[in-house]
């Protein structure tokens, strides 16, 4: 509705903000002006940036990290636009993509993972040439650059990030020290991965079968190994405050697991299967990405806030910036990373290639 407001004479910073939208222009007045001032909020185009899942929040809760076109995003969490590209010196034309990321827990180091086929010729005898590329964040410049012979699908870090895990979907794998790259040893889980994540030198890893398996970077050993779920483990998150953990299953059903005990502490169940799924930074509300192309907002104790039914992918990712702000993003094959408000898509700020 309209408003009259009386300002002194000189230059005043006006702000206009609804909901999460915000602007601030200047206006300088004289004795005896009058402004008539009439403010739209209309969707902008902005220039495109090729994003897709995996979806990483950092551990300050200050930046999430995405994989694009020209390498891996840092997104400020206060304005939701990328701001850092990690990318490959030796592949300035990014013919070949990255496919997995991690970052460290201090956040000073991010490790990438890219197969090589577009160049594969210069490898001829490599079978599975695999680059692994880990950046100082603070510089932004690569202090490894190493190529493997290997078939890895994920990555880690361990050991407050003095040595990277890579590991195959069969379970078998090697540890590198994240500054040489030098093999520190095999390491073999002895089952079918579907997911990896590290956190505070754990790393849990999702199987095939269901099955949730903590190994210890300390020891370089497997600690535990719980039967979660009856069908493949498609995702695994960690709560904001690092005291749950979300595991998303085939078997449609989300776990919501006491990380001190991995006891459950509640199960949510979908209408297909679970993708990806995420608690809010309060643990208020659970968001539950699925097969169908829909998002689930529920609250913790279950019931459905909304939908997000648009989706024009699979959304094999998804993270709460805010309680109200979810990001959903596709996989490499269909890029595309949203940022939606209460189930409204914010066109203001995606900035993806449709």
């Amino acid at each position: 509705m309209p408003k009259t407001v009386e300002l002194d004479e000189g230059p005043h910073k006006i702000t206009v903000e609804k909901d999460v939208y915000k602007d601030t222009f200047t206006l300088n007045f004289k004795k005896g002006d009058e402004f008539y001032i009439k403010y739209s909020l209309e969707d902008v185009q902005l220039p495109p940036v090729q994003a897709y899942g995996p979806i990483v929040i950092t551990k300050d809760y200050k930046q999430f990290v995405s994989l694009g076109k020209a390498g891996i995003y840092f997104w400020n969490l206060d304005d939701l636009k990328p701001h850092i590209s990690l990318w490959d010196p030796e592949d300035v034309r990014n013919f070949d993509k990255f496919t997995n990321f991690a970052v460290s827990d201090d956040g000073k180091l991010t490790v990438g993972l890219k197969p090589i086929k577009t160049l594969a010729y210069k490898y001829k005898d490599v079978k599975n040439p695999v680059k692994v590329l880990v950046w100082d964040n603070t510089t932004s410049m690569p202090i490894l650059n190493k190529l493997y012979d290997l078939n890895i699908s994920y990555v880690a870090f361990g050991k407050n990030g003095s040595n990277v895990y890579l590991f195959g979907k069969d379970g078998k794998g090697f540890v590198i020290d994240s500054k040489t790259g030098n093999k520190v040893k095999d390491i073999s889980i002895g089952e079918g991965i579907s997911v990896v994540k590290g956190y505070s030198n754990k790393i849990y890893i999702g199987s095939e079968s269901g099955k949730l398996i903590v190994f210890d970077t300390n020891s370089d050993s497997v600690a535990t190994t719980n039967q979660v779920h009856n069908a493949r483990i498609n995702d695994i998150q960690i709560s904001k405050d690092g005291s749950y953990l979300i595991t998303a299953s085939n078997d449609k059903t989300v776990k919501v697991l006491k990380l001190n005990d991995l006891s459950v502490a509640k199960t949510f169940s979908s209408s297909s299967a679970v993708l990806s799924a995420n608690l809010s930074p309060s643990n208020g509300k659970v968001a539950i990405a699925k097969a169908d192309k829909t998002v689930d907002v529920l609250s913790f104790d279950g019931n459905k806030l909304y939908t997000i039914t648009n989706l024009t992918n699979l959304p094999i990712s998804v993270a709460f910036t805010s309680e109200d702000i979810v990001l959903t993003a596709s996989s490499v094959e269909t890029p595309d990373l949203d940022i939606w408000y209460n189930g409204k898509l914010l066109r203001k700020w995606v900035q993806t290639i449709e």
